[in-house]
């Protein structure tokens, strides 16, 4: 029978392997970070405009309203 300190440290051993395999995606980046809301920024107040001055009801301001939301 295996012991509660056993299982922990087997636990914790899962754990630091785990963390292991995904490190490299938990690393910060400022280059990939404003990339990201510098993009998303400018694809959201385009749709907004489109929305605005699209005719009322229109497939496009349909589009835009989704994309923009």
């Amino acid at each position: 029978m295996q012991s509660v300190s056993d299982t922990a440290v087997r636990e914790h051993d899962q754990l630091l392997q785990a963390r292991a395999l995904v490190d490299d995606l938990t690393a910060r980046r400022p280059a990939v970070y404003w990339l990201d809301f510098g993009l998303t920024a400018a694809i959201t107040w385009s749709a907004i405009a489109i929305y605005f001055t699209a005719a009322a009801w229109s497939p496009l301001q349909m589009t835009a309203l989704l994309i923009g939301a």
